[in-house]
């Protein structure tokens, strides 16, 4: 193997990720939460962690 890493699990993919987030209400929905949901949509975004973790494109 001259200390080369071998592809194993070629047809595997990582489970399709979902993070939720959860708050009472959108009445009255404070600033701070509106902004900490704005933040985590645009990181995830921009991120683009589900092409990158399982090689697909948008929803499946």
């Amino acid at each position: 193997m001259a200390g080369r890493l071998v592809p194993t699990l070629d047809d595997w993919d990582l489970p399709h990720l979902t993070i939720n987030l959860a708050y009472p209400s959108r009445k009255h929905l404070s600033a701070k939460v509106r902004s900490f949901i704005d933040f985590m949509a645009a990181h995830f975004a921009k991120m683009d962690y589900e092409r990158k973790w399982t090689g697909h494109f948008g929803v499946r």
